[in-house]
């Protein structure tokens, strides 16, 4: 569906599928309001027929759009190259993080994705570990997504891992096979074994015995040796999804300058942003200050673990700062690592208990840390204005499912070097050095190294603006020489 002022030749696209209710609230927060009941009923039947019938993947428009728009591209997509492969993509990645190859490999055990079907089909794992001990060592982690290492600072040593939580059980029984891959893991990292090794518990203390009732739970130093053991207390995706319904009610309210900045406080929204840095913090803390190699993981290891690792080596390493280092970043720690994007952005997904803006407040961490770093980027703040709407506008195939092996089973896999298996567009296509829209003019890649400044305390952040304040979207709608045209 498309908005077209007559005697003009602009058109805008509503995202259909970013519909959060009729009013019509769109997911990134965006509002938009009929002024009167001839064009709220307009815009009301015509939203029912597109919305509210059963969902199902045959009706996302990136489908229907790369149908058409393959058969005539529009300028504003790159025509692709020959991709590379996932494995490829990997390989590059363990010679430029340089690790050794004496006490690392790359597996390709889940390439068919029969360890872990939410996991990367090439993972960095342990020598000493073979891809039949990497089967059965899974299952001491729940959903047997087991510790890897994403990352290595290559001026210490240290390395950055990510896992799920240990599956432990109510009477903290232990897991043999998890604390033998904890061991294989230390020797690989450095032959002393007596070196510290800190373990980040993104949950809360509490949270995190609760788990055990449910089979989860956490690591103790007394069997694992040498672990220290810190909860970050970062709030569930429940507490998150409440905190920015209050920030879209606060933003889109009256803005009573008396009390904004006190309504602003309540939504949580900056203060749970706050805490986020500050678990990133402690983990650069270890990495690059400290020499210590770090484990993050929450309780499934989907959400707040891939948001601390993903910080961290933004953070830490300028070759996410790229367009090309941040397009591998969302992938490989965001999609290969299964973040669950249709339950979470809810484009199939009809569960709201289930629905969570993780991804918008990653991102809007990267606005933070940009706004302080404007000539660290190799992109401008556009486009990430741009990849928050598209995460949810249905336009592209990239944020649809949640895990690779969903995406590759629909047609949709993101490193498919055949491009006849192709059935839908990347956001990358759009978003990326090809568009000269999204350039940072700052940027200068000889200058731009060493790790970035970031916020630490709520004076230091910013509201998004950029993707949280209406534009002239809803003047468009109520302008009176407006008519309906039907993609």
């Amino acid at each position: 569906m498309a908005l077209r002022q007559c005697g003009r030749a602009t058109k805008w696209a509503v995202p259909l599928w970013a519909i959060y209710r009729k009013e019509i609230w769109m997911e990134e927060r965006k509002r938009l309001r009929a002024e009167n009941s001839e064009t709220a009923c307009a815009w009301y039947k015509k939203l029912m027929q597109k919305t509210c019938v059963v969902r199902d993947l045959d009706g996302i428009f990136a489908f229907t759009f790369f149908n058409q728009a393959s058969k005539k591209p529009p300028n504003w997509l790159r025509k692709e190259t020959k991709r590379l492969s996932a494995y490829e993509h990997l390989h590059n990645e363990f010679r430029r993080l340089k690790l050794p190859d004496d006490n690392w490999r790359i597996s390709v055990k889940n390439e068919t994705f029969e360890i872990c079907p939410t996991y990367p089909q090439f993972l960095f794992v342990p020598k000493s570990v073979s891809d039949e001990d990497l089967k059965q060592m899974s299952y001491g982690r729940c959903y047997r997504r087991f510790p890897t290492v994403v990352w290595r600072n290559k001026r210490n040593g240290a390395v950055l891992l990510r896992s799920s939580q240990p599956s432990i059980g109510f009477f903290g029984l232990t897991n043999e096979k998890d604390i033998s891959h904890y061991e294989r893991i230390r020797s690989a990292i450095s032959p002393d074994l007596n070196k510290k090794f800190l373990i980040v518990d993104a949950r809360s203390y509490t949270a995190a015995w609760a788990n055990r009732a449910k089979g989860g739970g956490f690591e103790g130093p007394d069997t694992y040796p040498n672990a220290d053991v810190i909860f970050m207390g970062l709030a569930n995706i429940h507490n998150i999804r409440y905190s920015f319904h209050q920030l879209r009610q606060t933003l889109n309210g009256a803005l009573d300058p008396n009390i904004f900045l006190q309504n602003l406080q309540s939504t949580l929204w900056l203060h749970n942003i706050c805490q986020l840095f500050n678990s990133v913090e402690r983990c650069l803390k270890s990495l690059c200050n400290e020499g210590t190699s770090v484990l993050v993981h929450c309780s499934d290891g989907w959400d707040r673990t891939t948001q601390i690792v993903s910080l961290c080596m933004l953070i830490a390493d300028p070759h996410y700062r790229t367009f090309e280092g941040f397009e591998f970043l969302i992938r490989w720690q965001w999609i290969e690592f299964g973040h669950k994007f249709s339950d979470r952005c809810g484009v199939l997904n009809t569960d709201d208990n289930e629905k969570c803006p993780v991804f918008l407040q990653f991102l809007d961490c990267v606005y933070q840390l940009w706004e302080k770093n404007t000539d660290q980027f190799e992109f401008n703040r556009r486009y990430l204005m741009k990849l928050a709407q598209h995460t949810f506008s249905g336009l592209f195939g990239t944020f649809l499912f949640n895990s690779l092996k969903d995406a590759i089973k629909n047609g949709c896999d993101p490193n498919d070097t055949d491009e006849h298996r192709h059935r839908c567009f990347q956001v990358w296509s759009y978003l990326g050095k090809h568009n000269t829209e999204f350039r940072n003019p700052a940027f200068r890649e000889d200058y731009a190294g060493g790790m970035l400044r970031y916020p630490k305390t709520l004076p230091d952040l910013l509201i998004w603006r950029d993707a949280y304040y209406c534009t002239a979207d809803q003047s468009l709608i109520n302008n009176p020489v407006c008519f309906y045209v039907k993609c």
